[in-house]
């Protein structure tokens, strides 16, 4: 004999009736989703018309409220313009190989720039104590009680500061395409090609300028560094 199947006595808490409430809600989106998920333009948004609901702001408390569009009528209005939507996304492509074009074309003249603009040096210190003392202070100033005492490699970076024109080429490529940030990105490739050409060109600087602490190592191809208060090391 079957059994009677029991009424269900649990009773509702606020948390269930407002979870099954949500559960029936329909999925909506904001109005971004619009433009990344469904390739409206916003002559198109405002052809479908105000949003179904309007919430706070996500992100800015203080900011105006945010739309909500219900996906089943997004999803009816994309199909009745798909034509429209579809013309919009061939000339967003277009624009976009456009300006990629544009970029490539002016980054590879600022890196032509990089590549051939004049580089100017100024004499080094008379002793190579003096220019080590010169490459400290810059290290304290940078980093203070952290500094470490500076290696090759730090003063190379100070000659190339202090003693070429390496900051006023810097100065004309900030904002740029192709020479980084305004702050001027490691990355970029005019900073690159230039700082590939400043490294040979400050190594021969300090070479031609301190010749009894070098020596040429014709085993390995390279120039030999012979710091005053260590053992000799090769230049990168």
């Amino acid at each position: 004999m079957a059994r009677e199947k029991k009424p269900n006595t649990k009773k509702k808490t606020p948390e269930s009736i407002a979870a099954a409430a949500e559960k029936a809600r329909p999925e909506m989106v904001y109005k971004i989703t619009l433009k990344e998920r469904f390739g409206l333009t916003d002559t198109l948004i405002r052809e479908l018309g105000e949003p179904d609901e309007t919430v706070p702001n996500p992100h800015h408390k203080s900011g105006p409220p945010a739309g909500l569009y219900v996906v089943e009528r997004v999803q009816h209005f994309v199909q009745e313009h798909k034509v429209e939507i579809d013309e919009a996304a061939a000339r967003r492509a277009q624009r976009q190989s456009a300006a990629a074009k544009a970029v490539k074309t002016k980054t590879a003249q600022l890196v032509e720039v990089a590549e051939t603009i004049p580089l100017k040096l100024k004499p080094l210190p008379p002793t190579f104590e003096e220019l080590r003392n010169i490459a400290s202070r810059h290290a304290n100033d940078r980093h203070g009680v952290d500094a470490r005492e500076p290696g090759y490699r730090g003063i190379v970076a100070v000659v190339r500061h202090q003693f070429t024109n390496y900051e006023s080429i810097l100065g004309a490529f900030r904002g740029k395409v192709g020479g980084g940030r305004t702050d001027i990105s490691g990355s970029s490739p005019a900073y690159l090609a230039l700082r590939d050409r400043l490294g040979d060109t400050v190594d021969e600087h300090i070479r031609r300028s301190y010749p009894h602490l070098f020596k040429y190592d014709n085993e390995s191809g390279e120039w030999i560094f012979r710091d005053p208060n260590a053992n000799y090391v090769a230049v990168p």
